[in-house]
């Protein structure tokens, strides 16, 4: 059965495609085969507001099954 684990991305320009995405390949690629790592996009990146990032944070939160793991780096 495969794990999901939630990363949820840094504030600040590029750090979707530029700087999260490294810690990201990091991450699955030691966790391995076994666990699935999703990445999803938050909004406003280059100025992040808590009412844009709840919302999609809320959404992203909805989905979630039981004994997923969630990780947040900087503002994540």
């Amino acid at each position: 059965m495969t794990k999901r684990v939630l990363f949820i991305q840094g504030g600040g320009r590029g750090a979707h495609d530029e700087w999260d995405d490294k810690l990201v390949a990091s991450l699955a690629h030691e966790l391995g085969p076994d666990y699935r790592v999703d990445y999803p996009r938050m909004p406003f990146e280059e100025d992040p507001h808590y009412p844009a990032w709840k919302a999609a944070l809320d959404e992203q939160l909805a989905s979630l099954e039981p004994g997923t793991f969630l990780v947040g780096h900087s503002i994540g």
